[in-house]
């Protein structure tokens, strides 16, 4: 992941200044309604934009990243705040293996459209097994389909234009994003709708998708049972590489 450990100061700071992922970020927050005694999984941390806001809320935060570079300024900003319960883990999310139970929250920002779709659907029916009974899980994420149906052509008319707005450097993203996606290399936003069936078919129940901002569209569900029926100690199966 050169390219991200590359990226990973400006990439941290695009995100962190702009009001669109911070208003995510906050629909996300109350979607998860965090509590004092959760366990949360942070998948495709990144430099901490979501961990760190949940770290203060929570009991602890796994926060789990592809690249060194933006865990290493999570650290930095953890440090940095005093936030002693967040810890990292470099590892991709395909490779990701935890202790049934682990966790009572699991949440992603912005990540899960670099997997492809069946890798999507792999996590989520391992996410199941991760959460102990009644824990939830809440992505915020591109969410549209490829078909030409309305709602997909409003997503994508409306994200054109935004770029458009921004001259020339906006016109060549318009370009690379349109191609990346045509050729599926790289991008691999899936429709809320789609969220939802596999949510369903891996077992959890309160499965609920709306549409955010654009192309931003947020799914949450829960685990059937009761919370804290079987709290465990256990943590991902290679806590051991964590910092």
């Amino acid at each position: 992941m050169g390219s991200w450990d590359e990226r990973s100061a400006v990439w941290d700071e695009t995100v962190s200044n702009s009001p669109v992922f911070q208003r995510l970020r906050e629909e996300l927050i109350e979607a998860a309604n965090p509590s004092s005694d959760d366990r949360v999984l942070d998948l495709g941390a990144g430099a901490g934009f979501v961990a760190l806001r949940l770290a203060p809320l929570v009991e602890d935060v796994v926060a789990v990243d592809s690249s060194s570079g933006m865990l290493a300024l999570l650290a930095d900003q953890a440090d940095a705040r005093g936030l002693g319960n967040v810890r990292t883990l470099e590892l991709g999310m395909q490779s990701l293996e935890c202790e049934p139970g682990s966790f009572s929250l699991v949440v992603s920002h912005y990540a899960l459209h670099y997997l492809n779709p069946r890798d999507q659907r792999d996590l989520v029916q391992r996410v199941f097994s991760w959460l102990e009974p009644g824990g939830r899980v809440v992505f915020v994420d591109m969410m549209f389909g490829r078909s030409a149906g309305t709602e997909n052509r409003a997503i994508a008319g409306a994200k054109i234009a935004q770029l458009l707005r921004h001259g020339p450097g906006g016109l060549w993203r318009v370009i690379k994003n349109v191609a990346r996606l045509a050729l599926g290399f790289g991008l691999y936003p899936s429709s809320r709708e789609r969220w939802e069936s596999w949510l369903t078919a891996s077992g959890f129940e309160a499965v609920e998708g709306r549409a955010l901002w654009q192309e931003a569209g947020l799914v949450s569900a829960r685990r059937p049972g009761v919370v804290g029926a079987e709290r465990s100690t256990k943590r991902p199966a290679s806590a051991s590489q964590m910092g």
